[in-house]
């Protein structure tokens, strides 16, 4: 699944590279999100890898409601975490594109990318 969605996201910077309307734009402001989404994601792996490994010894150690708890505990944790990633990128969202560039219209066509207004 991973292996897919890294194929996607590169299928969608490709495709957006083909866009009539400023494709650096487009690609940047793309690339950028995908960056971002690939930092949150790893930290969500390594969650996933020592969850896995406690799980394992407490199941070995003959505890299953020490495992049972522990993955609570991590199901808790990451959906914090996401709720605070999400928070922060939604809070900074046309400033935090400027870790990754200094073009003032590619940070605001990644706010724009952020949060779009329907009205």
């Amino acid at each position: 699944m991973l292996c897919l969605e890294v194929w996607y996201m590169a299928a969608l910077v490709v495709l957006a590279g083909h866009l009539d309307d400023g494709p650096e734009i487009a690609v940047g402001s793309v690339s950028i999100c995908m960056n971002l989404n690939g930092w949150e994601a790893m930290v969500f792996i390594g969650l996933n890898a020592a969850i896995s490994v406690r799980v394992s010894n407490e199941l070995g150690s003959g505890r299953p409601r020490a495992a049972k708890h522990a993955v609570a505990v991590v199901v808790a944790q990451s959906l914090a975490l996401g709720v605070v990633a999400m928070a922060l990128v939604l809070a900074y969202r046309n400033s935090f594109a400027a870790v990754f560039t200094g073009d003032g219209e590619m940070q605001a066509a990644v706010g724009n990318t952020c949060w779009r207004r329907p009205w």
